[in-house]
């Protein structure tokens, strides 16, 4: 079995000593091997004289919480002990084409499942049939009966809690995951407004060392380091990856390099309208971060208090007014860093379109940016924190604080979530939801307040079921907490997989 498990270079080397030979490629997951992967694989045998099996390795398998449930190295060695296998190689990328060109297989078999290749969100299918197609192959779909690892595994194998259970089961009973895709394919139709500060997120990974030889302070190595969009940015990322026509107005800096580190990692489809601030520099966080646990050891902040010192902000208040008129929902992010002060925050008071409104507060602004500052919006979403803080509350449990202000000090809807405890979403009517996280294999949770607040916004506005909404917050939250920083933002299809994953 272990020399059926080859490496990359052994796959045109498969090819140049089988060229009289017709070679079949079978790639998925594979991961929990069930009859009809055996089906699979015997037809596979039958129309060739050759199989080739290519697995996804971990870091792609978009499947969901939990998954994949075996390693690539457990997935490798169950295929390889099946008779009709003669090959089996790990690929570490999400698509066969790059292993396709290079084994050159006289057929690509898949599933029934992939057959309506136009149905095939990623658009995967399409670039793997055309790389078969290149070299002379071609892509054939079996017609035996295809049962789902996914499935199998809810149904007996992952460890799902009763709270888990029970929002799965209620969801399942009222949603069709064909309703819940026609949701998030309806935020294509969506123009959204993004207000809110900028922030430029840098990432120094490093080795720590030990402590300082000639002082009592922690020595690391510096490795790298990475720059990445934060802020009101990552937002506009994230509606603009879920497929919204977005507009972001924040401010600039007259710094050049800075200008280039804001606008580097943004969505091309998003519309910017940047103004710039006389002798202001952007927000900046600096986190050093252990390369090999991504554990955190020390933050450097760059923050302002009052953007507005020096520069009349008439031009910005402008924009407001005229980008809110055409657009159908105006994000307000206010990450307390003098943007959102004064004027500018008189103005959001008039804003007619749906207006969901987040409002942080930090180590920079603690006791200073509470959301009672501003008195229009059609929704809110903060952390618990954020609640306790604005309502001078520091003991009531989320249901008590809730059930004494929802309405009365803030206005509703509103959601609030409670990190590893989940989230919880309070209706026009003052009913609350709660809804547990999916995700325990955490790598960080920067920016997952933002992946949340930016999806049930969009889910809010459309009246969506207020059971679905936390559940789907959750769900995209979940997935942001498996990309370092704001690297990136959380894609459409690997959301829609993970849902379609978890309600299985």
């Amino acid at each position: 079995m272990k020399n059926k498990v080859i490496n990359k270079n052994s796959l045109p080397e498969i090819r140049r000593k089988n060229e009289d030979k017709k070679i079949v490629h079978c790639h998925g997951v594979f991961d929990l091997l069930h009859h009809g992967h055996f089906m699979h694989l015997k037809k596979a045998s039958e129309l060739g004289d050759i199989v080739v099996v290519t697995i996804t390795s971990d870091r792609f398998v978009n499947k969901g919480p939990k998954r994949p449930y075996f390693t690539a190295t457990e997935r490798a060695f169950m295929l390889a002990s099946i008779e009709s296998v003669d090959y089996v190689f790990i690929n570490d990328s999400p698509l066969a084409t790059s292993v396709i060109s290079l084994l050159k297989p006289d057929i690509y078999l898949k599933g029934q499942d992939y057959k309506n290749i136009e149905d095939d969100k990623t658009g995967g299918i399409i670039k793997e049939k055309n790389a078969v197609e290149k070299d002379g192959g071609k892509i054939l779909f079996t017609d035996e009966p295809m049962n789902s690892s996914s499935i199998i595994l809810n149904e007996y194998f992952l460890d799902w809690d009763e709270s888990q259970k029970a929002i799965i089961n209620d969801i399942k009973d009222k949603h069709s995951i064909d309703s819940i895709i026609k949701i998030v394919d309806e935020f294509n139709e969506l123009n959204v407004l993004v207000i809110g500060e900028p922030i430029i997120d840098s990432y120094i990974f490093c080795d720590s060392q030990n402590i300082a030889s000639k002082s009592p302070i922690i020595s690391a190595r510096y490795k790298y380091q990475e720059n990445y969009s934060g802020g009101s940015l990552a937002i506009a990322n994230h509606l603009a990856a879920l497929g919204c026509k977005v507009t972001l107005l924040t401010c600039d800096s007259d710094d050049e390099e800075q200008h280039e580190l804001l606008v580097n990692k943004l969505n091309n489809n998003i519309k910017m309208k940047f103004h710039k601030i006389a002798e202001q520099s952007i927000p900046k966080k600096i986190r050093f971060l252990n390369t090999g646990h991504h554990e955190k050891l020390f933050e450097l902040t760059y923050l302002s208090s009052d953007l507005w010192q020096k520069t009349n902000p008439k031009n910005f208040i402008k924009d407001i007014n005229r980008l809110s008129k055409s657009n159908d929902i105006v994000i307000i992010a206010d990450f307390g860093h003098g943007l959102l002060e004064g004027e500018v925050l008189d103005t959001l008071k008039n804003i007619r379109q749906f207006c969901s409104l987040n409002v942080q507060s930090n180590s920079g602004n603690l006791g200073y940016n509470l959301f009672t500052k501003h008195s229009r919006y059609d929704y809110l979403c903060l952390d618990l924190r954020e609640y306790k803080l604005g309502l001078h509350d520091r003991l009531s449990s989320p249901e008590e604080l809730f059930s004494n202000n929802a309405g009365v000090k803030f206005n509703l809807p509103a959601a609030t979530t409670l990190g590893p405890d989940g989230s919880m979403y309070i209706d026009h009517n003052g009913k609350t939801h709660y809804c547990p996280i999916f995700f325990k294999d955490i790598i960080d949770t920067i920016g997952a307040g933002d992946a949340y607040f930016s999806l049930t916004s969009l889910l809010t506005y459309k009246q969506t079921d207020p059971m679905l909404i936390p559940f789907l917050g959750n769900c995209h939250a979940g997935l942001k907490t498996r990309i370092i920083g704001n690297q990136k933002a959380v894609s459409k299809i690997d959301f829609i997989k993970t849902v379609k994953s978890i309600l299985s």
